[in-house]
């Protein structure tokens, strides 16, 4: 509920105009980001992946460095906690994944 004279984007919470947190799901982050792909796991970490075929130079640490800044300029604090490269044979797919704690 809006208190009156409170700012768009914002809610009361304990008598007091706070910003609204957005809520960070994987189809949040697959839909604004250029993830190919995100997992959610029960521990509450994030698995964003992104797949290449070759990879230019890029490695799995470069890639979360990437991901961490990417959320970041969207104002969501994340903590990198993970990197993995998941190389695999022609035809299949091969990702960087990089594991990201989200800090409320």
């Amino acid at each position: 509920m809006a208190k009156k004279g409170c700012p768009i984007g914002t809610i009361l919470r304990n008598g007091r105009c706070v910003q609204k947190r957005k809520k960070i799901t994987k189809k949040y982050l697959e839909d604004n980001f250029l993830f190919e792909k995100a997992s959610r796991t029960k521990d509450g970490t994030f698995k964003l992946y992104q797949g290449y075929f070759y990879r230019h130079g890029m490695t799995s640490d470069k890639w979360g460095g990437k991901a961490i800044k990417m959320l970041e300029e969207q104002g969501i604090k994340a903590k990198l906690i993970d990197t993995t490269d998941s190389w695999k044979a022609w035809p299949k797919d091969s990702y960087f994944i990089a594991e990201v704690k989200i800090e409320e």
